[in-house]
């Protein structure tokens, strides 16, 4: 039962949402379960590190929102947000300048989507970071 003595709803899972992306996707590099082994990774450690301390999450937006938000569910510690905006791709699939802001898996030199990251937009709620086949850029 929730608060209001009524039963929980349910709501529509992520896959659900993005059955749609399903025929674009080319290869996952880094899998849903590596993300969040490696978010609970650095939240213990940023837990560790920041004891005591005042701690202020700054994120770049759009895509960080997706990071923040499942990293900050691993710090044991009172927190604040904050966001700033940057512009790197537009519409297009080669960078105009270098914007690097995590760091925690190798993979290879190719245009990503998931996990926060886009393409026009589009595949940010994926909960897994993959190549798009050629044919989604059409």
């Amino acid at each position: 039962m929730t608060l209001t003595g009524q039963p929980p709803v349910s709501a529509p899972t992520l896959k659900a949402h993005v059955a749609a992306y399903e025929n674009d996707i080319d290869k996952i590099l880094v899998s849903e379960s590596q993300i969040q082994a490696k978010l609970a990774e650095l939240g213990q450690r940023i837990t560790k590190d920041y004891e005591g301390r005042n701690l202020l999450l700054v994120g770049v937006l759009k895509g960080a929102f997706v990071v923040m938000a499942d990293l900050s569910r691993h710090i044991l510690l009172p927190l604040e947000f904050d966001f700033m905006a940057v512009s790197s791709y537009g519409m297009a699939t080669k960078t105009s300048g270098v914007v690097r802001i995590i760091k925690g898996f190798e993979i290879p030199n190719e245009f990503v989507v998931g996990y926060g990251l886009d393409y026009g937009e589009k595949y940010r709620n994926l909960p897994y970071v993959a190549t798009l086949k050629p044919e989604a850029y059409a």
